[in-house]
C-alpha cells in the first residue's frame, strides 16, 4: 500500500518538510510562560536555548509528567529543570529517511533542524511527516488527514 508515495517521501530532504518556525525560549523562561507560548503558537513543544544555541526541548508531555503530576508550581519552575537534553538535531540537507532513522533510534517525535553553520532553520516532527505523507499519497483519507491535522479541530475538541 504503502509503495513509490512512501518512496518518494524518504526521498526528500528535511528542509522539504520541517515546519520553519521552530519556537524557542530562554532557559530561565518559566513553565507557565513557556506553556502559554505553546499554547498560543498551538504548538507540542518549544526548545530551549542558552547563549543562541538549544540546549533542550520542553514538550506537552513534560509539562504533564514532570510539573502537573507533582503538584508543581509552572510559575515558579524553570524550563531548564524540566528539559529534555541533550537534544538530537538533524541538517536540513539529510533526507527524511536519515530523520526518520534518527527519530526511531532516539524514541523521539520532534526533531530540530539546523543548516551547515549549526543555526537552528526549523523542527520536524511526526505531525510533519504525515502531513508530507498525505500530500504525496494526495489523497482525503480520514485517518492521513486526522493524522497530519490538515483541517484545524473545531473548537472545543480536546481543549
Amino acid at each position: 500500500m504503502l509503495g513509490e508515495p512512501m518512496e518518494r517521501l524518504m526521498k526528500l530532504r528535511v528542509r522539504d518538510v520541517m515546519s520553519e518556525e521552530a519556537v524557542a525560549v530562554s532557559e530561565d523562561t518559566s513553565v507557565l510562560d513557556a506553556a502559554k507560548v505553546m499554547a498560543e503558537k498551538r504548538i507540542g513543544c518549544i526548545l530551549v536555548k542558552r547563549d543562541n544555541k538549544v540546549v533542550g526541548i520542553v514538550t506537552e508531555r513534560d509539562l504533564v509528567r514532570r510539573v502537573v503530576a507533582k503538584g508543581l508550581d509552572p510559575e515558579k519552575v524553570k524550563v531548564s529543570e524540566i528539559m529534555s537534553t541533550p537534544v538530537v538535531a538533524v541538517k536540513d540537507s539529510v533526507s527524511v529517511e536519515e530523520a526518520v532513522m534518527v527519530m526511531a533510534k532516539n524514541g523521539i517525535r520532534r526533531l530540530p533542524v539546523v543548516d551547515e553553520r549549526n543555526a537552528l532553520v526549523g523542527i520536524v516532527t511526526a505531525t510533519d511527516l504525515a502531513k508530507a505523507l498525505a500530500v504525496e499519497y494526495k489523497m482525503e483519507n480520514a485517518l492521513f488527514n486526522a493524522l497530519a491535522r490538515v483541517r484545524p479541530p473545531p473548537p472545543g475538541i480536546y481543549g
